[in-house]
């Protein structure tokens, strides 16, 4: 039987799994490197409870009308309603908050980053980008941005969203795609971050 191969050292719910018999996707490589991992978990803090996200934008503060807990996970209606993040009780019936422990903090996290990998898979299915040619670390940047944004190619909201950023990166143009990504209102929201996904995008050398 082969045994499994636990990840990073921020809580140890990440796994590996079995080990498959075909190369490893890019998805599970971003699973598996703890350093993708550590940069997520420290953009987005640890809350217990729920808040309501705080930002300036042009000297004015904006207080967002949707609530987030434990390390960035947007609570969604269906969950306000149930007063549940996955299995987790974050609510009580009568309203009350119910703090998530740290353990739930951490698996809510894991689902999460999980779906992010998706959502930049799919944006792969569509073509949107190529699987075949794009580098590694452009690939963990869209996985960092899918995590604080979503990303919806019906909508063209969330990371979907930055179509010239996507095409730069399908072109290989990284440096390019660096400097559109910092053209949104996603650099307007929270500058610091966007910057420096920014800067580990312009690292990355353009495909001849």
């Amino acid at each position: 039987k082969v045994s499994k191969v636990v990840i990073d050292n921020i809580s140890n719910v990440f796994s590996m799994g079995e080990a498959a018999a075909s190369e490893p996707t890019l998805g599970d490589k971003f699973l598996a490197d703890n350093n993708n991992l550590k940069l997520l978990a420290d953009h987005e803090g640890n809350e217990s409870e729920p808040y309501n996200l705080k930002y300036p934008v042009n000297g004015k503060e904006v207080i967002e009308d949707f609530q987030t807990v434990g390390k960035g996970h947007r609570i969604t209606g269906a969950e306000e309603k149930s007063g549940m993040i996955y299995n987790h009780i974050f609510r009580n019936k009568d309203g009350s908050i119910n703090p998530l422990t740290q353990d739930q903090i951490d698996d809510i996290f894991k689902r999460d980053v999980k779906k992010a990998v998706t959502l930049v898979n799919d944006l792969g299915k569509n073509s949107t980008i190529n699987f075949d040619t794009i580098n590694s670390s452009a690939y963990n940047i869209l996985v960092q941005m899918a995590f604080q944004m979503g990303s919806n190619p019906k909508t063209k909201k969330g990371l979907a969203g930055f179509e010239k950023t996507l095409q730069f990166i399908k072109d290989g143009k990284y440096t390019k795609a660096s400097k559109e990504m910092l053209d949104s209102t996603w650099h307007d929201q929270t500058p610091k971050r966007a910057k420096e996904l920014s800067n580990l995008m312009a690292k990355i050398p353009d495909n001849k």
